[in-house]
């Protein structure tokens, strides 16, 4: 390291470097008292799974660490590094373009200003990185390797403690587990919760040594908000957009920031849409938008409208199923919407269900 011009001696260079190391990239990935872990990279390579370089001070020893993905995230705790599984994959031609699992679980600021923008921050930082959701405990000393598949991007590792204890987070949600030889226990709840997601570490105080699971009787949360359909009064006739009035009704004892489609605005983004045919079945997706003349463009993006939602009051807006679902075959239709951005402690705000009547 040269903080300032000064050369400080931080560790040795791993011994299995290869030749062409010179001048390239060595990253500090995690280090304490005992263990140093590090990182050859280089940019012209960074699509190559990655080595890290485990240097154990205490006995003198090198031993290297390696992984399928080439972007992996580490934190070290004790003798135990734990790594969120991710790679780096682009986003030009042949890059990574579905959505990483949980995403539409994820907080976002419609519902309250203090909250975090989960989602925009892993679909736009994050741009390009696939992110499995699977964390990895390595064992540093011993060479153990657990593998925990929480199958949401938004998940980590908060602690490992002395006595095996492993505290994880996945979305709005912390568990409790103990490493048992070369697995893991059953997870327990400890807690649920919409501030939940800005948890990233865990302190422990000298009270107690052991997380107490989520009370079954513990006060259910109320939900910040209601949302109702309104059945249309006449048949709908196929071909034509099905728009639905949806009222957005306060229960806070806080003004709310919710997202309005106005029937045209990313549709998706902002509600679960749900449609059932007669069968059971949900109908084909809509057809995707083309230029009718070469001259005619379709244009997409920009913000998402919002509004702000003082406590008791409500808001309309209109949601149109047909942006998304192909209704063009008669017969009747279930839908119920649920709200995306409130999550809370007990699930989605969802609606009513209502049926529409499809006619040619």
């Amino acid at each position: 390291m040269r903080p300032g011009g000064e050369n400080i001696p931080v560790d040795l260079a791993p011994p299995t470097l290869p030749a062409s190391a010179t001048g390239h990239e060595i990253r500090i990935v995690a280090a304490n008292r005992r263990f140093v872990v590090t990182w050859f990279w280089r940019a012209s390579d960074r699509f190559a799974p990655a080595v890290f370089y485990v240097h154990d001070r205490q006995l003198g020893k090198w031993r290297d660490l390696k992984f399928q993905w080439n972007l992996p995230q580490s934190r070290i705790f004790g003798s135990w590094l734990a790594t969120i599984a991710m790679s780096y994959v682009g986003i030009g031609p042949g890059g990574w373009h579905d959505t990483n699992p949980g995403r539409m679980d994820e907080s976002h600021p419609w519902v309250k200003y203090e909250h975090p923008d989960v989602r925009f921050e892993f679909g736009a930082l994050r741009m390009g990185d696939r992110i499995p959701g699977t964390l990895i405990l390595d064992n540093l000393a011993d060479g153990r390797r657990i593998t925990l598949k929480t199958n949401e991007e938004d998940s980590e590792i908060l602690d490992v403690r002395k006595n095996g204890l492993v505290l994880y987070r996945v979305n709005n949600e912390v568990f409790s587990t103990k490493i048992e030889g070369d697995k893991l226990s059953a997870p327990k709840l400890v807690v649920k919760g919409e501030d939940v997601p800005e948890v990233h570490w865990a302190f422990w105080s000298k009270a107690g040594t052991e997380p107490r699971a989520l009370a079954e009787g513990a006060p259910r949360q109320k939900k910040p908000f209601t949302l109702t359909l309104a059945a249309p009064k006449q048949p709908h006739r196929a071909g034509q957009p099905l728009l639905l009035h949806l009222t957005v009704r306060s229960t806070s004892d806080r003004a709310l920031r919710v997202p309005v489609t106005r029937g045209v605005f990313w549709v998706r983004l902002a509600y679960q849409v749900h449609v059932l045919d007669q069968r059971g079945q949900p109908p084909p997706p809509a057809p995707e938008l083309v230029p009718k003349r070469k001259d005619q463009v379709v244009l997409g993006g920009g913000s998402m409208p919002s509004r702000r939602l003082e406590p008791g009051k409500s808001l309309s807006d209109l949601v149109n199923v047909t942006s998304l679902y192909d209704l063009g075959r008669p017969g009747k239709y279930k839908i119920w919407v649920a709200e995306l951005g409130y999550r809370g402690p007990h699930g989605l705000v969802r609606s009513n269900t209502v049926t529409v009547t499809v006619v040619k």
